[in-house]
């Protein structure tokens, strides 16, 4: 029989396979963090930990998990905070979809059809009709339901509302730049178009999105990338990233994937953390903390036996000496990465040798041919 490598895949969750071997623990409170809906200020969660410690994989299995739930709950994958805040902004609308933007207004406004229409005076064949009202009017009937709301984003959504433009509006929403006669047709004043503007339009708008629904996750990855961004793009991108956690939206989540050692140098103020850019975000990220260390004892075991249980119907000992595996874990930090290479290339030997139960000298040869460092001398084992 043909031997199969069972860590030959060396990566992320497939969409047709939520799969998780290591670290059962963390797993459950991960999936309880996000299906609960009974603690509304359990807003941020961070996953700390170095290179190859599984943060990815466990953005990535959330995101899975929620889109297979029934019915899913919208989780919006960000691979890293760089631009600037209103891409993130565009990046959940476009994920949440259009048409989100559409409902929750047409919801919203029938809610309250009749007392809005009596409110402005409308015609009756007008309130038959509402769909067909002029932009002004449509901006007026925003106004009437939502009292606080901005200006410019009562007549943006007055054009959500206007079937003529209707794509325009989508196409604003979604990034384009608007020309000066697109503008002019949206009717909406120059200031629509600065960041400033922009971040405060699509906040609202996700604010009511939001609000119209029981619960979605925003999954930011390699957030340690804050530190790469210009100067002015970074105080911005920050300032509206505290709004939008300040903003207490009940439903929503966020997940925030940090190398542990980028997070500590955020709480000591050191290298690009130096200053106070960051002040007021300390507060908020220091809460709600799962660390993703290297995999010991019952973990590191659970990573071996689950990857090797997909393809093969065996206990993980025939295949692997349990000599070999602690050898491997005073070798290297045992990371899910780090794991992966190593293993795979050890199966890999095994197979062209027909070496099984693999051993501690086919354990250091693939060691020695993978190229994943060795632990540092001066640290414990």
């Amino acid at each position: 029989m043909q031997m199969i490598n069972p860590f030959s895949g060396i990566g992320l969750p497939r969409k047709d396979l939520v799969f998780w071997s290591d670290r059962h623990e963390l797993k459950e409170r991960l999936m309880g963090f996000l299906k609960s809906t009974d603690n509304p200020n359990v807003k941020t969660l961070l996953l700390l930990g170095e290179y190859g410690s599984g943060k990815t994989h466990a953005l990535l299995f959330s995101k899975i998990t929620c889109d297979q739930l029934d019915p899913p709950i919208p989780a919006v994958y960000i691979s890293s905070p760089s631009g600037s805040f209103s891409e993130l902004y565009r990046k959940i609308i476009e994920t949440l979809g259009f048409d989100q933007i559409v409902l929750t207004f047409d919801t919203l406004i029938s809610r309250s059809r009749e007392k809005i229409l009596s409110a402005i005076e409308k015609e009756s064949k007008e309130r038959e009709e509402l769909r067909r009202v002029e932009s002004l009017s449509t901006e007026r009937i925003i106004q009437h339901s939502f009292p606080n709301i901005d200006s410019d984003l009562a007549i943006v959504l007055g054009q959500v509302y206007n079937d003529r433009n209707l794509d325009l509006c989508r196409a604003w929403l979604l990034g384009r730049d608007l020309t000066k006669t697109e503008m002019s047709r949206l009717n909406v004043s120059k200031s629509v178009t600065s960041d400033e503007a922009t971040v405060k339009i699509l906040g609202d708008v996700l604010k009511l999105i939001i609000a119209s629904r029981q619960q979605v996750i925003l999954l930011i990855d390699e957030f340690e990338d804050v530190g790469n961004l210009a100067k002015t793009n970074l105080i911005n991108y920050l300032k509206a990233f505290r709004k939008f956690i300040d903003q207490n939206i009940a439903g929503l989540k966020i997940i925030v994937a940090w190398t542990f050692t980028s997070y500590q140098q955020f709480l000591g103020e050191q290298g690009v953390f130096r200053g106070k850019t960051y002040e007021a975000l300390t507060d908020r990220l220091r809460y709600n903390v799962e660390n993703l260390e290297p995999m010991r004892g019952k973990d590191l075991e659970n990573f071996i036996s689950d990857s090797i249980s997909r393809v093969y119907n065996k206990g993980f000992t025939e295949l692997i000496d349990p000599k070999a595996i602690r050898f491997l874990e005073l070798q290297i930090d045992t990371y899910p990465r780090q794991l992966n290479i190593v293993l795979n290339r050890a199966f890999q030997l095994a197979i062209e040798k027909n070496l099984f139960p693999i051993d501690v000298k086919l354990v250091t040869e693939a060691l020695r041919q993978s190229g994943v460092p060795s632990k540092p001398s001066s640290k414990v084992a």
